[in-house]
């Protein structure tokens, strides 16, 4: 088909500039005789060309961009594509990170959701006042982000984490008012621990690191598609 290989570079575009933020630049080869004067082939329907496109759409669906660029030999060699930044996308949308909050005080789950209601990333999708519902929420809804406290009514946070049957484990924070569960949240692979009661500064530490941690399992993912 004279697709030869399709690498993605993640630091530098293809003609040497840095990057914009959130964009992800890809080169493609083609060891085939190079692009011609057809019209259809020029709008990027060449086999080669052809498949990248289809991948992407197979991926994405129509949210991405893509660009060629005449290399040397008159070969198209570059393509570019964009999925927060397409006209068709809403780019916080696109970044929402979902989120639950567990915890079986009222007021301690007002005072995450208030802490995080202004942030455009984040999306409360579920609250639980124990573990149970946790539980079942988590099944259900597969959320990237989970603030977990650790004593409550019927099952407590590491028994919930051991209950969840999910292919995809949520980033954890677990908030607590108890200092002794840290090495046990740590071995269940917990992001942080936040310990009652916490600063906003504090907060704001373990929440910076869950969006860190969120874009790399989002570049994880769709590095996963693409060698699929």
């Amino acid at each position: 088909m004279g697709f030869k290989s399709f690498n993605a570079a993640l630091a530098q575009k293809p003609d040497g500039h840095p990057r914009s933020k959130d964009t992800l630049w890809l080169e493609v080869r083609d060891d085939g005789p190079g692009i011609s004067n057809d019209p259809q082939i020029a709008n990027g329907a060449g086999l080669g060309l052809k498949n990248t496109r289809a991948r992407l759409k197979q991926i994405y669906g129509e949210v991405y961009s893509f660009e060629l660029q005449n290399a040397e030999f008159s070969r198209r060699r570059r393509q570019a594509w964009n999925p927060l930044q397409h006209p068709l996308a809403n780019r916080q949308a696109m970044r929402k990170i979902r989120t639950i909050l567990v915890d079986d005080e009222p007021l301690a789950r007002e005072c995450i959701r208030l802490l995080i209601q202004d942030d455009a990333q984040i999306e409360i999708i579920s609250e639980c006042a124990n573990g149970r519902e946790a539980a079942q929420a988590i099944d259900k809804q597969s959320p990237d982000l989970l603030f977990l406290d650790v004593q409550m009514s019927e099952i407590n946070g590491f028994d919930v984490l051991n209950q969840i049957n999910i292919a995809r484990m949520p980033i954890v924070i677990f908030v607590t008012a108890y200092d002794n569960y840290a090495l046990q949240a740590f071995e269940a692979q917990a992001l942080d621990y936040l310990l009652k009661p916490f600063s906003d500064e504090r907060f704001y530490r373990a929440l910076a690191r869950a969006k860190t941690k969120s874009e790399q399992n989002r570049i994880k993912e769709l590095n996963q598609k693409l060698k699929a």
